[in-house]
């Protein structure tokens, strides 16, 4: 395996899911993007490279034949959460129950272990994050250092070595982080890693942007959702969604697709071969 990995990843939710439409009632029936999911299977199929899937537990379960199919493909399957509650809004000891239950349930849906977690909306925060390894997680993938963001979590790892820049492991333990990348500017962190990012920026400056971070960089992490790559157009979205909400929401879902293959491109032609999460740790902690 290259030094230099990229591991792509897709948060397995509905948009409705998204926490800008937290407490709203989407109109009945409920259009579902999950369409994009496979729209996002095909395109890996094409360039013939693996990512992770961190799957809502409501959204997974019931759709178990599609994980079973993903990780025969060579994806890997891991947990999103039970479903897409912020972390702050569950006390510690809440969490570690109902992800006890969530892992136990994904894991006899899919009949494989469940290695890793990501947060909804990276609400980590560090007193949770280090109950994960006696629920037999492997790995986390939910820190950002973005605080202009108001949904992200905030942690201080500085006492966890760092295995290879982005990647942080635990104090005496083989649990491993995996950074979400933002590049340091004059003016602040900007997230470079996918998700809005990725379909609100004009190509060419998310071209320069990720360029910049992989100047130098041993491991890329990328992100999207369904809603995202999804076919579907003039979804209705719950009464009283504001023009900002809805902008924020429709910018850019056309394109998505189509500007994955070039960032496979542009990884490739830095020399970044492909991983799933688990693999990846695993070959960094043997």
């Amino acid at each position: 395996m290259s030094r230099k990995v990229a591991l792509l990843s897709m948060d397995v939710e509905d948009w409705q899911h998204l926490e800008y439409f937290a407490g709203m009632r989407p109109p009945e029936p409920r259009t579902s993007m999950l369409d994009g999911l496979d729209r996002f299977r095909e395109l890996l199929a094409a360039e013939a490279v693996p990512a992770t899937f961190f799957t809502l537990g409501e959204v997974g379960i019931p759709r178990a034949p599609l994980l079973r199919e993903l990780a025969a493909e060579g994806h890997e399957v891991a947990s999103h959460g039970p479903d897409h509650r912020l972390l702050k809004q569950l006390s510690t000891a809440e969490f570690v129950a109902q992800m006890r239950t969530h892992k136990d349930e994904l894991e006899q849906a899919l009949g494989m272990p469940v290695a890793g977690y990501r947060a909804p909306c990276f609400s980590m925060d560090r007193e949770k994050l280090e109950r994960l390894p006696e629920l037999g997680f492997a790995y986390d993938s939910s820190w950002i250092r973005f605080g202009a963001h108001p949904l992200y979590g905030h942690m201080e790892l500085d006492d966890w070595r760092e295995v290879v820049p982005g990647v942080r492991r635990a104090p005496g333990a083989d649990f491993m982080e995996f950074e979400i990348p933002t590049l340091a500017t004059r003016r602040g962190r900007v997230p470079v890693g996918g998700g809005a990012y990725f379909r609100i920026f004009p190509w060419l400056l998310t071209r320069r942007l990720v360029g910049r971070f992989l100047d130098g960089a041993e491991v890329y992490i990328f992100y999207i959702h369904p809603f995202e790559m999804s076919a579907v157009r003039g979804v209705e979205l719950p009464a009283g969604v504001g023009m900002g909400t809805k902008l924020r929401f429709q910018t850019g879902r056309a394109r998505t697709a189509g500007r994955f293959p070039r960032l496979v491109r542009l990884l490739r032609e830095r020399g970044f071969s492909f991983s799933t999460f688990e693999a990846f740790r695993e070959s960094l902690a043997s």
